[in-house]
């Protein structure tokens, strides 16, 4: 281990241009591990800058990335970003079920054990990590939608848009795949390949510690907040997630089984045949 570690890696904590720190974890992790091939692969890069979880790695430490923007607008602004076109391999398509990530790096000079993958699409990212069989990331950040809570087990159904998966199943995921939760932001997962975890020198924490351990006071204010009456009335108090807590539509009596996948194959990764 190249330096003594912090007992919690939220404590690294530093904005380059990512939203809640990650920048400071990823440093501090890669400090501890180092890097292997300084590859990357962003998803959901958008412009290259904007709350890009690996501009720091790529600009500062010099590494080599595979930029993913399915968005037209999102690539134009990608392409004029990365101008360094010797380290940087842009692809103009969305990862889906079919498009999966092995065929797209499949197309790139990326080696097949790389450093890091950000999976960053606002909502699809258990379907698309679970199909990755081919190629294995040391460290995978993963959005999920804090909005379940800690306790929550919910995995979007692919053909749904801009829900997430939940903390839960995210974490559940990660761990059949081999890898370890080590930290939780915001919106992030981040996960080590599980061999190498004993380099962090980090206590083992259960998902729901990690969660908490952001909100030590024992208040997300991403997580809407309902309370009920003796009679069975339910009121919201507190809107929460997106859009500074703004209440933009409540749907009275509709569950979220249409949106939840229940199929069995996306417990697991789908393994190449």
């Amino acid at each position: 281990m190249s330096e003594s570690f912090s007992a919690n890696l939220l404590n690294s904590r530093f904005n380059h241009t990512s939203q809640f720190g990650e920048d400071g974890i990823l440093k501090a992790i890669f400090n501890a591990i180092q890097p292997q091939t300084k590859w990357c692969v962003e998803c959901g890069a958008h412009d290259g800058r904007d709350m890009s979880n690996t501009l720091l790695l790529r600009e500062g430490e010099g590494w080599s990335g595979v930029m993913i923007e399915g968005s037209a607008e999102g690539f134009r602004a990608l392409q004029t970003a990365c101008t360094d076109v010797a380290r940087h391999w842009l692809v103009p398509e969305m990862v889906t079920e079919e498009n999966t990530m092995d065929k797209i790096l499949s197309r790139t000079p990326i080696p097949v054990n790389f450093d890091l993958l950000s999976l960053d699409i606002d909502g699809n990212e258990y379907c698309i990590w679970s199909q990755i069989s081919r190629y294995r990331a040391r460290v995978v950040v993963v959005e999920f939608n804090p909005s379940f809570g800690a306790d929550v087990f919910f995995v979007q159904n692919p053909k749904a848009n801009a829900i997430g998966s939940s903390l839960q199943s995210i974490a559940r995921l990660g761990s059949f795949l081999g890898y370890t939760l080590v930290c939780v932001t915001d919106v992030n997962c981040i996960f080590v390949d599980s061999p190498e975890v004993v380099a962090l020198n980090l206590a083992p924490k259960t998902p729901q510690e990690l969660f908490w351990e952001r909100w030590s006071n024992g208040d997300c204010p991403w997580m809407p907040r309902t309370v009920s009456d003796y009679n069975g009335n339910h009121y919201i108090i507190r809107a929460g997630g997106w859009n500074g807590g703004q209440l933009k539509q409540l749907l009275p009596g509709t569950e979220l089984d249409p949106l939840r996948d229940r199929s069995e194959q996306l417990q697991g990764p789908i393994l190449a045949k």
